[in-house]
């Protein structure tokens, strides 16, 4: 427990409550947990380009204030290979940065930077099942709810569902699983946007809805010895047609092979 201040550049000082408390109830089969924070997170632009790596080139950058987070949950285990968690949490966010279509620093292929206030509302779940050596499982899901001064979380998903999963074979192959599941979006562009139902706002901006997708890959390690390996990856197996950011669409089916060898 305890407050600490942060300040970064020109900007001014912040303070920020630290705290949290958890304890562990029959062995830590159930371990119900509490607390608060907050921070100040420098916006750089490697960090918008991970988070979004068709940002155009010099956004403006804010540092986003995170002024607080409250959370709280239970997390444990069932069995020696059975681990779960629950939980949620709230966030009141200040210069969070929202991704739209730009058409002043390009033709409209890049995303622009658009700085806003944002409070989020989450519950989020995970179960996990370990399989010794042989294999192990993850399936996790959340909900967010959100409020901004804009009309909607620009490209913000209130649903996600994740499902991984891993098997070795004889201890030369190993096979891993990866699906998730995208909830539907709002995206903000400043260009014309056609074959999509795009609501013309009254700055001169189209407002319309990206539909939730699924994604699913398949990767095959093969290891010959401990200097030499092979794989072979297949990435959005259901040929799915989405697009991740508002006007880029993701490639479709795809299929890579490779060799490694460690000298």
């Amino acid at each position: 427990m305890g407050l600490y201040m942060q300040s970064r550049g020109e900007q001014r000082g912040h303070f920020y409550p630290q705290a949290e408390v958890s304890y562990s109830i029959l062995d830590g089969m159930f371990v119900p947990y509490a607390g608060i924070k907050g921070s100040l997170a420098p916006t750089t632009y490697y960090g918008l380009y991970t988070q979004n790596p068709f940002v155009v080139v010099q956004p403006q950058l804010l540092n986003q204030n995170n002024k607080m987070q409250l959370f709280g949950g239970v997390n444990g285990s069932i069995s020696r290979r059975v681990n779960y968690s629950v939980g949620g949490e709230l966030n009141k966010i200040e210069n969070f940065a929202f991704f739209y279509n730009d058409s002043l620093f390009s033709r409209g292929n890049m995303q622009g930077v658009l700085y806003d206030n944002l409070r989020i509302a989450k519950v989020k779940g995970e179960l996990e099942v370990l399989g010794g050596k042989k294999w192990n499982a993850k399936v996790g899901g959340s909900y967010a709810y959100f409020e901004t001064n804009q009309q909607y979380a620009w490209q913000l998903p209130n649903l996600q569902f994740s499902a991984e999963a891993s098997y070795n074979l004889n201890s030369k192959f190993k096979f891993n699983f990866q699906g998730i599941y995208y909830g539907d979006r709002w995206a903000k562009s400043v260009l014309p946007v056609t074959g999509r139902d795009a609501m013309l706002q009254t700055d001169g901006s189209y407002v319309y809805k990206m539909k939730g997708f699924v994604d699913v890959n398949l990767r095959t390690t093969y290891t010959y010895n401990e200097r030499l390996s092979a794989y072979l990856q297949f990435n959005n197996i259901l040929s799915q047609k989405y697009t991740i950011y508002s006007g880029i669409p993701s490639q479709r089916f795809f299929a890579a092979m490779g060799a490694s060898y460690s000298f």
